[in-house]
């Protein structure tokens, strides 16, 4: 009896140690964030089944071939007004039924350019890869603030890019308007999917239409001084003695030699 319970504490000794490794941490953290992507691709393909894909209307058809977006455009059936850009091996833009009853010839325009700006830049891959880097860095929520500020940048670019297009701002704040009607904060939106109807930026994309905001970067107090604390003890964790005594030792293997135990028999 007395030797199965040296056995198992001598085993967790060994697990402790490994946990506390530097390595092993980083590997649990990698291995995390690696199924986190896995979810959210599967998750994609599952939404995009879906989806009740309808005939593309002339009007639609028009805009797209005068774009340089010939089959890139799909209709689905919702009776909120959605336009976003799904997929990241080949993403195509997505407008929903309710969106184009609302908006006329020059709004659908305008949200178009937008979505072909997010389809350009290949956004969808960039907000993938800034979720992975964001569940690498959990601790630090000064990179869930980057991945907000980049959003909201690449949402006002492409507002931007849709005005600079048409010559003209009318047609994109008149769809901004009518949007605004509307509350589609439970619907679709998925961080990893570039929208034209997310109501998260409007106010900001707003304001940078008209000048009153530039696009810039800021964080959270909050969120700053905790990343900061994470940071700290993190080092600590990397480079206290225990780590260094284990280095020097790493090759020597530790026994655990309970009373009344002849431990020379187990060595």
């Amino acid at each position: 009896m007395n030797l199965n319970i040296s056995h198992i504490a001598g085993l967790c000794l060994d697990t402790l140690r490994l946990i506390n490794r530097p390595s092993t941490y980083i590997g649990v953290i990698l291995f995390l964030a690696f199924i986190k992507v896995i979810l959210i691709l599967l998750r994609t393909i599952f939404y995009e089944r879906k989806l009740i894909i309808r005939p593309v209307p002339k009007t639609i058809t028009k805009l797209s071939e005068k774009h340089g977006l010939s089959g890139r455009i799909k209709i689905v059936s919702d009776k909120k007004p959605l336009a976003f850009c799904y997929g990241f091996f080949r993403p195509e833009i997505y407008l929903s039924t309710a969106l184009i009853r609302l908006m006329n010839f020059e709004e659908l325009e305008a949200i178009i350019l937008h979505e072909k700006y997010h389809l350009l830049k290949n956004d969808n891959m960039l907000l993938i890869t800034l979720n992975f880097i964001k569940q690498l860095f959990l601790p630090f929520p000064l990179f869930s603030d980057f991945l907000e500020n980049m959003t909201r940048i690449r949402e006002i670019k492409a507002d931007h890019f849709g005005v600079n297009t048409m010559e003209k701002r009318e047609p994109m704040t008149s769809a901004f308007k009518k949007l605004l009607n509307f509350n589609n904060n439970s619907s679709y939106l998925l961080y990893y999917s570039s929208a034209f109807t997310n109501y998260e930026h409007f106010e900001n994309r707003i304001h940078a239409l008209f000048g009153k905001k530039n696009a810039h970067f800021s964080f959270k107090r909050k969120n700053i001084l905790i990343s900061l604390f994470s940071l700290i003890i993190l080092t600590g964790f990397f480079f206290s003695p225990l780590q260094t005594t284990q280095a020097k030792n790493q090759e020597q293997k530790s026994l655990v030699c309970l009373k009344n135990t002849d431990c020379s028999k187990h060595c």
